[in-house]
């Protein structure tokens, strides 16, 4: 099952995917991480924290309302936030779960957005796991690409150094 993180981390570099997903796992050397970490930790206190369903995490489940939310420290890479909550609603969705709404919560901005899945996602969500497929399968990580992101990436002494 692909994770949330290796959405994300398709939508942010393919090196970065395809590292993480050979079990080399830089986050924990992050201190942005970290701080998310600590964030998602203390925040929403109330709510069981960490639901998983088939090795994806979502942050929390609001059953009276029938969202799950997401909890991100800034708006920074917005869309990679909402790729990643579409495909915990697409998941949800192809399990028999519907009428979910996905909720991201930026708690230091004091901000959320609605999140819905729409056919159009469906059909994207699908384009995107085979091109994920595709990354996972290759015998040699892709090529190091250069961003002004990658000095803060946690994977940067292992493309730069």
């Amino acid at each position: 099952m692909i994770t949330g993180t290796q959405i994300s981390y398709f939508m942010h570099c393919k090196r970065q995917l395809w590292l993480f997903s050979k079990h080399i796992k830089m986050e924990d050397n992050s201190e942005n991480v970290l701080i998310g970490r600590h964030i998602s930790d203390n925040t929403f206190t109330r709510q069981k924290h960490e639901v998983e369903i088939e090795g994806i995490k979502i942050d929390f489940f609001d059953s009276a309302k029938k969202e799950i939310h997401e909890i991100k420290k800034s708006d920074r890479m917005d869309e990679l936030h909402v790729i990643q909550l579409k495909y915990y609603l697409y998941i949800l969705q192809k399990k028999g779960v519907e009428s979910i709404k996905g909720i991201i919560d930026y708690p230091l901005l004091k901000k959320k957005k609605e999140i819905n899945l729409t056919m159009k996602d469906i059909d994207e969500m699908e384009k995107l796991l085979t091109d994920i497929n595709s990354i996972l399968q290759m015998t040699v990580p892709p090529p190091v690409i250069e961003l002004p992101l990658c000095k803060s990436c946690s994977y940067f002494d292992l493309c730069y150094v």
